[in-house]
Order: structure tokens, then C-alpha cells, then sequence
């Protein structure tokens, strides 16, 4: 399904299995309810301005590909991508992506192959002749980020963000793999972060992550931790500083870290709460 700009479709109680490109590619203005897309490459390309609700993607190369800014996506069931479950990504350098919200989703399991890491949720702007197009103001609220399982051979991030700014998260719960886990399939960080600044995570719960809970590195600022519960990090193949909860290196400035709660559910005691390479400045706990 495709319509060009300024198609205002409405399409409700539709589904679209196995196409080879897109099982819904809406260019702009569109309203979307109560959709099923499974086993396309892409489940559903999104542009500009749409709202979609109700509706569930599953399988594919990646169920969920929003390319442009101004979207809304309430009530989504997102999960089992190749190559990840939602990309925010620019569709080329001359896109401006902001303005994205996404509340009420349960998303989840990436099945791929090789070993590289593959995250569940990916938002990434574009690094084009050496300068930067980010992606800005994505919030993402009241969800459900899981990775019970994944592919035999690949360890997943629940979350990745580069050249990326003002992206919130806030009142989400994030699970990892946990004591479950072995070596060549693990949740290897909930938030891995570069060339970004101003990530706001509030009010979250951070489980069974198999390496550090978050890994900020690169040029990054303004990062905010509030209010947050980590609850067992660096199990099962842990090594070294992945024994470490949050983890900063690099050049790293104006962090903000208020209010959270550390549990260490695994049995190694000498678990180390927070690593910085930055100075001590550029920290407020």
C-alpha cells in the first residue's frame, strides 16, 4: 500500500503479509488503525505526520521504519525484526526527523545473523561528509522493551542512539536476558549512546542487562538519569568494566544522575556502580 504526499488515507482493519518491499509504505498524512503487517522486509515505512494505533508488526527485516518527522504511534505491538524492531532514522541527508512520540508499545526480540550487536530500537541521524544530521525530539513513554530471547548467534542493545538530541524516555520498563544468557546471545546494554545529547531517562526500570546497563561514549552531553531503578547488570558473560552499571568514556560533559535505585540481583558482589573518563565536573549526582 503507498500514496504520495498529502494522500490523507485512512486505511483500518487491514493486513498485509510476506511483500518483498513494504507491507504498508505511507508517505504522509496517514491514518492508521488496527493493522496486522507480518513477515514483510519493511512492515511498515513511515514519513510525515501520521498517527498510527492499535496495530501490530511482526517479523521482517524490521517491522517499524520511520524515516521523517511529526508522527504518533499509540497502542503498538512491535516485534521479532531481522535487523531490529523500530529504526528512527532519516530517509537521506535533506530530512529533518523530529517530533516523534510513541507511547503504549511493546516491542521486542531481534532475530539476525552474524555477530554483530543488533538493537531492538534504533535511533540514528546520519554523518554525511563528516557533518551531522540528527535526529531530534523522539519521545518514547509508558512501554515495554524486551529481549527474553533472541538468535542463537547475536547479542542485541535494547536501545541505541547516535547522532541523536532531546530523546526521552520516561516511565518504561526494560528487560535483558539475564542469567539466561550465553555467550554468543545476550542483552548486552538497555542504552548505548554516542554523538548525542540530551537523553532524558526517567522514571524507568532497567532488568537483567548482561553487560553495563548503559554505555555513553563518543562526544556526548547533557545526559539525565532520574529516578530509575538497575536492577542486576554484568551477568552471565560479564567481563572486566561490563561489570560496571553506567558506564562514561570519552568526552562526556554535563551528566545528571538523581535519584536512582542500583540492586545487584546476580551473585558477584563487587559489582561497581558508575566508570567516568570524563572530569569529575561535568557530573551531578
Amino acid at each position: 500500500m503507498y500514496a504520495t504526499y498529502g494522500g490523507h488515507v485512512i486505511i483500518e482493519n487491514v493486513g498485509a503479509f510476506n511483500f518483498k518491499e513494504f507491507g504498508i509504505n505511507a508517505n504522509a498524512l496517514w491514518r492508521i488503525n488496527n493493522v496486522f503487517c507480518y513477515k514483510n522486509k519493511i512492515g511498515l515505512q513511515l514519513r510525515s505526520d501520521s498517527a498510527v494505533s492499535n496495530s501490530e508488526f511482526s517479523r521482517g527485516d524490521i517491522p517499524i521504519n520511520i524515516t521523517d518527522g511529526g508522527n504518533r504511534l499509540t497502542n503498538i505491538w512491535c516485534n521479532s525484526g531481522k535487523e531490529g524492531c523500530l529504526r528512527i532514522k532519516p530517509l537521506n541527508s535533506s530530512v529533518n526527523l523530529r517530533n516523534t512520540s510513541i507511547s503504549n508499545l511493546y516491542i521486542g526480540e531481534v532475530y539476525g545473523e552474524g555477530n554483530e550487536v543488533k538493537p531492538i530500537i534504533n535511533i540514528e541521524g546520519l554523518l554525511v561528509n563528516n557533518v551531522q544530521h540528527r535526529v531530534f525530539d523522539v519521545q518514547i513513554s509508558n512501554s515495554f522493551i524486551t529481549n527474553a530471547e533472541g538468535a542463537v548467534s547475536i547479542p542485541n542493545d535494547l536501545v541505541s542512539i547516535k547522532y541523536a538530541e532531546n530523546i526521552v524516555f520516561s516511565n518504561c520498563n526494560f528487560f535483558g536476558q539475564g542469567l539466561y544468557a550465553s555467550s554468543n546471545r545476550y542483552t548486552r546494554h538497555a542504552f548505548y549512546i554516542e554523538n548525542s545529547s540530551m537523553i532524558l531517562i526517567n522514571n524507568c526500570t532497567i532488568t537483567g542487562i548482561n553487560k553495563s546497563s548503559l554505555k555513553v561514549q563518543k562526544i556526548c552531553s547533557d545526559i539525565s538519569i532520574s529516578n530509575c531503578t538497575f536492577n542486576g547488570w554484568g551477568q552471565a558473560v560479564a567481563n572486566g568494566d561490563d561489570f560496571i552499571c553506567l558506564y562514561f568514556s570519552d568526552e562526556i560533559y554535563r551528566t545528571q544522575i538523581i535519584g536512582c535505585n542500583f540492586i545487584d540481583s546476580s551473585s558477584n558482589l563487587n559489582l561497581s556502580l558508575i566508570k567516568s573518563y570524563s572530569e569529575p565536573n561535568n557530573f551531578t549526582f
